[in-house]
């Protein structure tokens, strides 16, 4: 066990010793910090032009293709360890890639056109979400995102990310200050997904100097199998982590009403910033630590262990901004027609810690072997957060919805790891990392490490 919090050493322990991974983490930071900014300017005006019941309407659809985008992404973290630990080649790997995507996004498809047409009738929920579908169709030209990511090339698909987003904000800029369409701010959704998906494409077959790799099936001796074996899983995790993450403005527009998904919706736009931290440490780190795992068990433990630290960490600094400021921001930023949105964001940034350590656990996941663990501590968060808002949400609304997601975030991310004999040591990891002074200890100790 590593008990110090000394700056270089911390840094070190962290993952991001190596020049690349500490580029790709403050790339990827300055990404992320870049695109929460242009979204955040343009939901602005999409709030105060729109109101809470029909940004409501929005929020649900916009919550739904959430839920279906992990199946357009499958196979994407296990091509990334595949790929470092060299088991096939570029080629094979990108063939995979791109059929998995492709299988993926079409149930993704089909999954929200019956969802339109079945369950979502409430307003024009239905009609927006058959329009969303359609950016499903656009997902299998994001699937090169992975070699990026092995290749620690993150910031070439930061760059393309960024242009897209950049793209669909002044489009939707646009909308908001003159038609105020739901519609046309559905089909700008579906622009963003097709310009990322073909600025990424594009980006590849240059950055390759080729465009003659076959991209219909897999080749006979590809690891088709293994991958498969090790992307179910996964794929079933990350879909029950959408779930429990996005499945409460759906079930507030069926239970309640559109002005609490809309309230509700303007407090996730807000909490959702908060995950870009963990998010762009985990990509920075993921190749680096799933290798060094292959080689050195110590040092991975102790560069595990020192993330938790630096996860929490953060997680506190960012949930006590969020609970001392959200209402002011909400107010500020959005009016008076959402000022009830501020007690919703200060719910939510309470779950910061516990939602950063459930990110950082994808490394043990994922090098451990410990997907079944996790798929179920995922399938316990969802029972746990629809069988609450079934019983609270008729009664509480937003509120409801709010503090099951906290409990769902604690769950998932750190009890889940308490029953299960694998994955208790993890548990125990984790508690030592949320100790306040240890973790505040160590994002002092890396933001002093003058080669950050």
């Amino acid at each position: 066990m590593i008990t110090g919090c000394w700056p270089t050493r911390d840094a070190r322990l962290c993952g991001m010793s190596s020049r690349n991974s500490r580029a790709n983490f403050v790339f990827l930071l300055a990404e992320k910090i870049v695109n929460l900014l242009a979204v955040a300017a343009v939901n602005i005006v999409v709030l105060r032009s729109l109101g809470p019941d029909e940004f409501g309407y929005l929020g649900a659809a916009t919550a739904v293709l959430a839920i279906t985008l992990p199946l357009s992404l499958f196979g994407q973290v296990a091509l990334v360890r595949f790929y470092a630990e060299k088991s096939a080649s570029e080629s094979q790997l990108l063939r995979v890639a791109v059929l998995f995507s492709v299988v993926g996004s079409l149930l993704g498809f089909i999954a929200l056109v019956v969802s339109a047409h079945y369950i979502f009738r409430t307003g024009p929920s239905g009609g927006l979400l058959l329009i969303l579908s359609l950016a499903m169709l656009a997902r299998p030209f994001s699937a090169v995102d992975f070699w990026f990511q092995a290749t620690k090339q993150n910031s070439t698909a930061a760059l393309c990310r960024t242009a897209s987003i950049l793209a669909s904000s002044i489009g939707r800029m646009v909308v908001a200050l003159t038609t105020q369409s739901l519609w046309l701010l559905a089909c700008i959704v579906v622009l963003e997904n097709l310009i990322a998906g073909v600025l990424l494409t594009a980006a590849y077959l240059v950055r390759r100097r080729s465009s003659t790799h076959s991209v219909l099936l897999p080749s006979r001796s590809a690891p088709f199998s293994a991958i498969l074996r090790v992307s179910l899983p996964l794929l079933a995790y990350s879909f029950m982590v959408i779930l429990y993450m996005r499945i409460d403005q759906p079930m507030l527009l069926v239970l309640s009403d559109s002005r609490e998904v809309g309230l509700y919706s303007a407090a996730a736009n807000l909490s959702d910033a908060m995950s870009f931290l963990p998010t762009a440490l985990l990509t920075a780190v993921l190749p680096g630590l799933v290798a060094l795992n292959l080689t050195d068990r110590a040092s991975f433990e102790g560069k595990s262990d020192s993330l938790f630290r630096l996860a929490a960490g953060l997680g506190y600094l960012v949930g006590m901004g969020g609970i001392a400021l959200g209402p002011l921001i909400v107010g500020v930023l959005y009016g008076p027609d959402f000022e009830e949105t501020g007690v919703l964001v200060q719910i939510l940034f309470c779950g910061a810690p516990f939602l950063f350590l459930g990110v950082l656990r994808t490394v043990w996941i994922l090098t451990e072997g410990l997907h079944f663990e996790a798929l179920v501590s995922a399938v316990g968060a969802v029972l746990l957060n629809i069988g609450l808002n079934l019983f609270l949400i008729p009664h509480y609304g937003a509120v409801a919805a709010a503090t099951t997601t906290v409990l769902a975030h604690i769950f998932n991310g750190i009890l889940g790891n308490l029953f299960f004999r694998k994955t208790r040591g993890l548990f125990l990891r984790q508690m030592r990392a949320l100790i306040p002074w240890r973790s505040l200890a160590t994002v002092y100790a890396v933001l002093r490490w003058r080669r950050i």
